[in-house]
């Protein structure tokens, strides 16, 4: 039912990235929210880092610090390099291409002068 892989017990299952494919969206989802929301959204965020801190921890994984969570791109930095897979790696590069088309979709919105 387990097995020993790379310093860190894992069941047969995959590790549950639902937080962090959530994280990914959180850039897009913002745009469409007015300004006031914003803070309101990286709450959210953190809450996710450490929600998926937590269940990483849980399951055996090393996993990175929540409190990188206030420093978003950073925690899932971090994680992609303890995890080392390519899943953690798409998630970062899918971080990243999200946070670089929302802020396009912010400069075609509001031009600069």
């Amino acid at each position: 039912m387990y097995e020993y892989d790379d310093e860190r017990l894992v069941s047969r299952g995959s590790r549950p990235d639902i937080f962090m494919w959530l994280l990914v969206a959180l850039p897009l989802v913002s745009m469409l929210l007015p300004d006031a929301l914003n803070m309101v959204v990286g709450m959210v965020g953190l809450g996710l880092c450490i929600g998926d801190s937590r269940t990483l921890t849980s399951q055996g994984y090393k996993a990175p610090h929540a409190a990188l969570g206030l420093i978003s791109p950073v925690y899932v930095l971090v994680r992609a390099i303890k995890l080392n897979d390519a899943l953690a790696w798409t998630i970062f590069a899918a971080y990243i291409a999200s946070i670089i088309l929302s802020f396009v979709v912010l400069f075609i919105q509001y031009p600069l002068p």
